[in-house]
């Protein structure tokens, strides 16, 4: 499995109504970073974002880090109150999946959460 395939592959999984999916590129594809941002999940501006990790398995070849955000987060994210774990480079987010549909290649703006805000990022 290649890293472009395992990262629609986890991005399929992990979609769904009401959430979109976005890499967050490893320039050295050994681990692949997902961000899912959807209204189902909880927003308390007091917390750090919620993340996962797991290693590479026989079904995914990959070490997988997930943060999952609530789209009132983005403003957060964009005032600099809320910060990303260490090593993840905004500038390399892809939108992969939004409302359970995979979308190859469909880019991001430097960081921008979703298609509905178009402020670049940082």
């Amino acid at each position: 499995m290649t890293y472009s395939d395992a990262v629609m592959t986890l991005a399929g999984w992990q979609g769904g109504e009401g959430i979109a999916v976005y890499c967050v590129d490893d320039p050295a594809q050994t681990t692949v970073r997902l961000v899912e941002v959807s209204e189902k999940f909880s927003h308390d501006p007091s917390a750090d974002p919620f993340f996962m990790a797991f290693r590479a398995t026989n079904l995914m070849p990959y070490r997988t880090e997930i943060i999952l955000l609530h789209p009132q987060d983005e403003t957060a994210l964009h005032a600099g109150l809320l910060n990303l774990p260490t090593g993840w480079e905004r500038a390399h987010w892809r939108l992969v999946a939004a409302n359970g549909a995979t979308r190859e290649g469909a880019r991001v703006n430097h960081g921008t959460w979703t298609q509905r805000n178009t402020a670049p990022g940082r």
